[in-house]
């Protein structure tokens, strides 16, 4: 492979990255009332496939390993993935705190869906989402995440705002977000 080739490739892959943080943006911009429901259903469907296809490969690479030991192996690798993503959004650069959450909350959406699909459950599926939801806490319970996110993905993304929401909606969904990332905001109202 020639350096063109890596650089191709590097460039591709800087590409689809920079698509993805537009559209994770587009979303917190757009719907910020319903925020962690709009990035639940994301998630899913933008790694619910991927998902499926590592599990599918990590078990047949690892024939013989119980999925209960994959499964903590995926928790450990995740959690040192999500250790440096949060290392990123603590930088003194402020402009990398978005970047950088947004990053930990994406990588621990994608261990719970990897997780779902190593014990054959469909990562794309509703189901999966309001799972993930209700073991972040931003729901009580399964049922009332599957709600909220049939409310949100029956009704199209919001266009883009012609004004200035209130503070209020805003601090709102900084706070879900931060129960959704695993931050002890609870405690805080």
């Amino acid at each position: 492979m020639s350096a063109s080739d890596d650089l191709s490739k590097l460039s591709d892959r800087a590409a689809k990255a920079e698509k993805g943080w537009r559209r994770l943006a587009t979303i917190v911009y757009r719907d910020p009332e319903n925020v962690c429901e709009r990035l639940a259903l994301y998630v899913t469907q933008t790694h619910g496939a991927d998902s499926s296809a590592w599990a599918q490969r990590v078990r047949e690479d690892r024939k013989g390993v119980p999925r209960a030991v994959i499964a903590e192996d995926l928790r450990i690798e995740s959690a040192r993935v999500s250790a440096i993503d949060g290392a990123v959004a603590a930088t003194p650069y402020l402009i990398a705190l978005i970047p950088g959450y947004l990053a930990y909350v994406r990588q621990q959406g994608r261990m719970v869906l990897r997780t779902a699909a190593l014990y054959d459950r469909d990562p794309r599926a509703l189901e999966s989402a309001a799972e993930l939801l209700a073991l972040r806490g931003v729901h009580p319970t399964v049922d009332a995440a599957r709600s909220g996110l049939v409310a949100v993905r029956d009704v199209p993304m919001p266009e883009k705002p012609t004004g200035r929401r209130p503070w209020r909606t805003w601090v709102s969904s900084i706070y879900e977000l931060g129960v959704l990332g695993g931050f002890p905001v609870r405690s805080l109202r």
